[in-house]
């Protein structure tokens, strides 16, 4: 798995699976998200002071973040700078 550095987070990309109640998958053209829920923090003190978690949902704008896919599963290094909010999602009990 990616870790982050410096002022860095990873975010593992929302996607947009559409599947109709029968189970059958749709595809096709599919808009890019810039949001999904951070999987590692960076270190650095700005990381720390923004509040931002393992496990938060994210929102950050297009620019210099760097794709990854692993395992079909697409992630973003993002700049702690870069994201626009953030939401703490409810724990499943």
């Amino acid at each position: 798995m990616l870790e982050a550095i410096l002022d860095k987070i990873v975010v593992k990309v929302d996607t947009d699976e559409t599947v109709t109640k029968s189970g059958i998958i749709l595809q096709g053209k599919q808009e890019r998200h810039y949001s999904g829920i951070v999987v590692d923090v960076g270190p650095a003190e700005d990381v720390t002071k923004s509040g931002i978690q393992v496990g938060d949902w994210v929102f950050y704008q297009k620019g210099y973040n760097f794709e990854y896919i692993e395992d079909n599963v697409t992630y973003d290094v993002v700049s702690i700078y870069d994201v626009l909010g953030k939401k703490k999602l409810k724990k499943a009990n």
